[in-house]
């Protein structure tokens, strides 16, 4: 999810100088959303992929 959202906007979904400010951003606030260019399956697809809750996130096969 991080590797898709960072080559749609060239920019990290979460991004903090220290590890504990990343982790805290990881775990607990949202980004912005992709440039208005990329459809909305490929917006759909980055939420699901960066999904907090791990189980909920799309499998391999789901995303193929």
């Amino acid at each position: 999810g991080t590797l898709l959202y960072y080559m749609c906007a060239f920019r990290y979904p979460f991004d903090a100088k220290v590890i504990s400010d990343l982790t805290r951003r990881i775990t607990q606030s949202t980004y912005k959303e992709i440039p208005s260019i990329y459809s909305n399956e490929v917006k759909c697809l980055i939420s699901a992929m960066l999904n907090k809750n791990p189980d909920k996130r799309p499998s391999i096969n789901d995303i193929l």
